[in-house]
Parts: structure tokens; sequence; C-alpha cells
């Protein structure tokens, strides 16, 4: 095989779906190693977007939760100024 042709594979397993992916892992064993690397870099990107999604919600929800404090803290102290 040439170096076109292995660089075509290897593009190919890049932009494919699972089956497709799987059929070229079990059809190319000499293209394993390079096929793992684009799977290990793919799942990484995944996983640090999960994380940076998971922050960015508990931030969200962080700031909800002082919100709903500070409108709480603010009916009291306000009832409790009119009394």
């Amino acid at each position: 095989m040439n170096e076109m042709n292995e660089k075509a594979i290897v593009e190919t397993y890049r932009k494919s779906e699972f089956n497709t992916r799987l059929n070229l892992y079990l059809q190319w064993p000499q293209l394993r190693s390079e096929f793992i690397m684009i799977d290990r870099r793919a799942l990484r990107a995944e996983l640090s977007q999960r994380d940076t999604d998971r922050a960015s919600s508990w931030w969200a929800a962080l700031g909800e939760r002082f919100n709903d404090l500070a409108i709480d803290v603010r009916k009291r102290f306000g009832n409790a100024s009119a009394s």
C-alpha cells in the first residue's frame, strides 16, 4: 500500500461513523495505531467539552440559587422593616 492510499483510508476513518470505522479497523491492521490515536483525540475532545458544559451549567445553577437566596433575603428584611 502506498502512502497516499494510507492517508485516504485514515481520512475516511476520521470522517466516518462507528460501523465504517469498525470495518476499516478490521480491514487495515497496519493502520490500527493511527485509528486508535484518532479515537483517543476524539474522546479527549468530547470529554473536555462535556466537562466545560458541566462546569458552566454548575455555575449557572449556583447563580440561580444565589438569586433565589437574594430574593428570600429581600422579602424577609422587607417584611421585617415594614412591621
